[in-house]
């Protein structure tokens, strides 16, 4: 049986008869456990657990015992003589576990020792745990060191027992809870050579170090265990991102060769991300951690059948959580996935829209040019609502020493940034320096845009310079884990790379190539590609070849409202909602100038509304209720009025909802914003309800009067935003729908 190759080892390797394996011996037990990353020793100590009730359970039956469930039977003299008995010939024999640091390894000894006390079992000379000082992803060392023997001759005889057992012993039962590290220091040759198999769909593309995580690597070295068996169970606990991460394709692929059957509980919980329930409460995670986790469990069989993977979601609060999981076990997990390639996703997707999707044009064949938001990784010091404040704090770094910069404004140095080398080159405030930036929807901060001041590679200045002069962005994000696909907007500011919570991407309509730096020059073109600026020019009629700049920016920037407007369209979203979650999305083109024309007519109005520029946002539909300007926001709530009727400043035929209600921004509820829609309230942009989300930002700070007014401007342009987002389904929906109303790509080519 081939072990030691690089190539990853299936199910189809193995013979359909059972056989001993390679440097397996004939009278080593079938069942063996190992957790690789045994930490303080839980999983183990909760095998002990369910060993002892199954052993005793199954002995006080035998002996005819009443009550054979209960604990006080299992103390019987009989019991304890079998138990005496078993755990020296069948236990200790059958349960290993690896650790890499000293404290977890010496906690783990003492742990599983007491717990085998409390079992009633007495240990005798010669009996020992099989928990090792190692890095499970090295292999067995060949050469033993001698200074080590002299020096820590316990530490060498372990040493040499753990090579022995890496190199021979075969375990058909892995669990574990490995560690989750992107920046992982595992790097040994042996480990990165198995992970290879899980690198090469996607080598090539860029970005591929979350895929040298070390969990990843562990979930590589599981396969690898339970193919040197042949056979085998892994039950392991991880991060949820391989999943349905695009980057991870491989490694779904590879487990779908590797194992028979998968169930999977996907508990998300993801912090990050602020994950929220498909009825939108709160989803908490299972540990004190960011990342959403999930329960994976995957046999290996004998045989070639093809793999079944079933799956079951888990949300909610904590505790609601740990109770499912005490009462349930893997049959919960009961939902057939249909894992097909390229993706192999292992979580539920509607693919059934997927052929008229894929004539649609992707978006980077569209906007060529595009890149992640300005990540300054000091927000605090950079980034702020009050202009003023912020000069004042970069003037105060610049006239402090590094000590004092250090200790009042809360810098350190970073992997990619020095604070003293940041003191040399920045000596005195730069006002060209200080910009609007687009923070959150509707929610513009300023930043000091000072290359030195941001750590290498999140400036993004190669391409946020072309927000330095008049110009508009699409952001977008690539991945979505939302329930709803609701990540677009539009900006003329430079973009933060949390605008969306999560790695937030700018595509901007004219890239400008600047000639000093931060300074802008004058050369500007439209950042589309060949195909569509000839399939735009075809459509308007407009030949480009005699088409002067104004008519190009004309013909652009409509291009952008069309897409625009698409893009808000409720029926494209819901029909194509697990293609946006995946990737950037696909537009349709259209051959239909009447069409084009009348999508791109509501897209400028949303370009307005979201900009801030339409002149309806003159005329608001609420009222402020309190002081002016309003004391501290406290608590933001939505209090529906006792009537449904709408305000009477309202202009009914302007919203969708006649439920509205108060939004008040403190705890006794005496100061908000009287005559706001339910729908607009809890109106989403990204995963974040607008409303509520622009308020609680501003949480401790008093509204100004600017402030009170932008809020009502912001009630109107969700309000509007509602009623043009229908109005685009119903111009769609009139010239046939979706897809019937657009071209396919290859038309579009044409």
């Amino acid at each position: 049986m081939e072990t030691t190759s690089s190539r990853l080892p299936t199910r189809q390797d193995a013979a359909c008869t059972i056989r001993i394996p390679e440097g397996a011996k004939p009278e080593d037990p079938f069942i063996c456990t190992l957790d690789p990353a045994v930490g303080t020793g839980t999983f183990l100590f909760e095998c002990i657990e369910v060993i002892e009730r199954t052993m005793k359970t199954k002995w006080a039956r035998e002996l005819r015992m009443p009550n054979p469930d209960d604990r006080s039977t299992w103390r019987d003299p009989q019991i304890l003589r079998r138990w005496q008995d078993y755990v020296p010939k069948h236990l200790l024999p059958r349960l290993y576990g690896y650790e890499l640091i000293m404290a977890p390894y010496a906690i783990a000894h003492l742990k599983l020792a007491l717990k085998l006390g409390e079992t009633g079992y007495r240990f005798r000379e010669g009996d020992r745990l099989h928990i090792y000082l190692t890095n499970s992803l090295e292999p067995p060392s060949e050469v033993a060191d001698s200074k080590l023997a002299d020096l820590f001759a316990t530490l060498a005889t372990e040493a040499q027992e753990v090579n022995e057992i890496k190199a021979n012993k075969r375990f058909t039962v892995v669990i574990g809870n490995p560690p989750y590290s992107v920046g992982s220091q595992n790097k040994s040759a042996y480990i990165e050579r198995l992970l290879e198999d899980y690198k090469k769909a996607v080598r090539g593309s860029s970005n591929i170090q979350p895929l040298s995580d070390d969990y990843i690597k562990f979930l590589r070295l599981f396969q690898e265990l339970t193919a040197q068996s042949g056979v085998g169970v892994v039950g392991v606990v991880t991060n949820n991102v391989f999943l349905d991460g695009l980057m991870h394709r491989g490694i779904r692929t590879c487990m779908t060769e590797a194992y028979s059957d998968m169930w999977i509980l996907n508990m998300h919980g993801n912090a990050t991300i602020a994950e929220r329930t498909p009825h939108g409460r709160t989803d908490d995670n299972v540990f004190d951690i960011k990342q959403g986790v999930c329960v994976t469990l995957c046999i290996r069989r004998y045989g070639g059948e093809s793999c079944q993977v079933r799956s079951a979601d888990l949300y909610g609060e904590r505790r609601a959580k740990y109770e499912f999981l005490l009462s349930h076990d893997r049959r919960i997990a009961r939902t057939p996935l249909a894992v097909s390639r390229p993706h192999a996703f292992f979580v539920s997707k509607d693919f059934s829209h997927e052929a008229d999707y894929n004539e649609y044009m992707p978006l980077t064949d569209v906007m060529l040019t595009y890149c992640t938001g300005v990540a300054t990784h000091r927000d605090k010091f950079l980034v702020d609502l009050d202009r003023h404040e912020l000069r004042k704090r970069i003037e105060a770094f610049c006239s402090s020493s590094v000590e004092h910069a250090s200790r009042d404004l809360g810098l350190s140095d970073t992997r990619d940034w020095s604070l003293t080398e940041a003191k040399r080159s920045v000596r005195q405030f730069d006002p060209l320096a200080l910009r609007r930036y687009a923070y959150k929807a509707f929610s513009c901060h300023f930043i000091y845009y000072e290359p030195n001041l941001i750590d290498r590679g999140c400036l993004r200045i190669g391409l946020m310079k072309s927000m330095f002069t008049p110009n508009i962005g699409l952001v977008l994000r690539k991945k979505v884990t939302d329930p709803e696909w609701r990540h677009v907007f539009v900006t003329r500011e430079m973009v933060d790379f949390n605008f969306y919570n999560y790695i937030s991407v700018l595509f901007p309509l004219y890239l400008v190539e600047a000639e000093n730096g931060l300074q802008s020059g004058a050369s500007r073109r439209a950042n589309l590609s060949g195909g569509i600026a000839r399939w735009l020019s075809c459509t308007l009629n407009r030949p480009q070849a005699s088409a002067g700049i104004s008519v190009v920016q004309e013909s652009t920037d409509v291009f952008l409202s069309y897409v625009y407007a698409v893009l808000h369209s409720p029926g494209y979203r819901s029909r194509y909602a697990e293609f946006l979650k995946i990737d950037f999305p696909r537009l349709p083109l259209t051959s239909s100038l009447g069409l084009f024309r009348a999508l791109a007519k509501l897209g400028g109005e949303l370009v307005a509304l979201h900009l801030m520029e339409s002149p309806k946002l003159d005329k608001p539909i609420t009222e402020w209720r309190g002081a002016t300007p309003s004391g501290e926001v406290e608590k933001v709530s939505y209090v529906k009025a006792a009537s449904s009727r709408l305000n009477t400043r309202q202009d009914a035929a302007s919203t969708a909802a006649s439920t509205i209600g108060t939004i008040f921004i403190d705890k006794a509820q005496t100061q908000g914003f009287q005559g706001v829609p339910e729908n607009v309230w809890n109106f989403h942009i990204g995963g974040y309800q607008v409303c509520e989300k622009w308020l609680k930002d501003r949480k401790g700070r008093s509204l100004s009067a600017d402030d009170i007014a932008h809020y009502h401007k912001i009630v109107v342009a969700l309000n509007e935003t509602i009623r043009l987002m229908a109005e685009v389904d119903k111009v769609i929906e009139a010239r046939g729908g979706c897809p019937g109303a657009f071209l396919t790509k290859e038309l579009a080519k044409r």
